[in-house]
């Protein structure tokens, strides 16, 4: 009987941290929209885990995710200019462009703020 009721709550223990882990980890996408026209063709979501900066939030997510990866310029007092994601770079009209909560961001990666909760969004698009 001991040994029936332990096993019981190892069970519980396995389901309960498997359902904790699958609420708090991040969800993160890529979307495919088909041909390159004024529409966005690529978009990638990036998880926000903790009060900070988009751009900290993309370098823990490229930290932990190895399939992740971007690249930028640096302006001074503007901050990174992010001019590639997972080797899709800006070219032919078609620029990563941020939004934040479906929002385009004002601010560069460097300088504009998140909260977990907040959609970061790249959005591969013709220029706006």
């Amino acid at each position: 009987m001991r040994a029936h009721h332990t096993l019981s709550i190892l069970i519980a223990i396995l389901l309960f941290g498997a359902g904790f882990a699958y609420v708090t980890s991040p969800v993160v996408s890529t979307i495919e929209t088909g041909e390159y026209t004024s529409e966005t063709k690529t978009a990638h979501i990036i998880p926000v885990l903790s009060n900070t900066t988009v751009i900290a939030a993309m370098e823990a997510y490229a930290a932990a995710e190895p399939t992740f990866s971007f690249s930028g310029r640096d302006f001074s007092g503007l901050g990174l200019f992010v001019e590639e994601i997972n080797g899709l770079k800006n070219r032919d009209g078609f620029y990563w462009t941020l939004f934040i909560n479906n929002t385009l961001s004002e601010k560069g990666a460097s300088l504009a703020s998140v909260v977990p909760g907040d959609i970061v969004e790249w959005r591969y698009q013709k220029g706006i």
